[in-house]
């Protein structure tokens, strides 16, 4: 069942207005009052966009209650052996080129089930998923170290730098080098009143 109040926290949390989030995912702001009010529920791509951004910003988004004694007690979806498997794989891997079937391999199924059983479980697609991933572990990169945004790029696993930036602001809104600019403290400069 999905629950409209989570997007509300998810919104606030960001501290962005329903214009700025419906803008942010291409939908008019009447859509988001109608997600928060219960009334609708957003699309996968659009869902898929707000585990996304509360993943980028280490926020807690959990849109669905539990219903039924196969998820109760569970609201992580790779506490399955067969999804556990899967993130395994991608967090050994996921600076290299990963593909559907071999995490499909990972998860013992065949490629074509694979997909809808990971679309079912986790609530949008593996390739989705992978890039908010592979996007998390830039923004680690971009605030811990002073690498090039394009050694970072390729270090997490993209293949372009256009790739990367699309996908990064795509997540987070705004590009890797601006993130790193809006999110890293300042220096401390010298003031007068320092000198001792």
């Amino acid at each position: 069942m999905f629950k409209g109040d989570a997007v509300r926290d998810l919104r606030q949390a960001l501290g962005w207005s329903r214009e700025e989030l419906g803008a942010y995912l291409g939908v008019p702001e009447q859509g988001i009052a109608s997600w928060e009010d219960g009334d609708a529920q957003p699309a996968n791509e659009q869902l898929g966009a707000l585990y996304r951004l509360a993943a980028a910003n280490r926020l807690s988004f959990e849109p669905f209650r539990a219903v039924g004694p196969a998820v109760e007690g569970s609201a992580d979806p790779f506490t399955e052996p067969r999804l556990s498997r899967v993130r395994m794989l991608v967090e050994t891997r996921y600076m290299e080129p990963i593909s559907l079937a071999q995490a499909a391999r990972a998860a013992c199924l065949e490629p074509k089930y694979f997909s809808k059983f990971f679309r079912k479980k986790v609530g949008y697609p593996f390739s989705a998923w992978l890039a908010g991933f592979r996007t998390e572990k830039a923004t680690e990169l971009l605030l811990k170290t002073k690498q090039p945004v394009t050694t970072i790029g390729y270090a997490v696993g993209f293949q372009s730098i256009r790739t990367f930036e699309r996908t990064f602001k795509r997540f987070t809104g705004c590009c890797p080098g601006e993130y790193r600019m809006k999110r890293r403290p300042l220096p401390r400069t010298k003031t007068s009143g320092d000198e001792t």
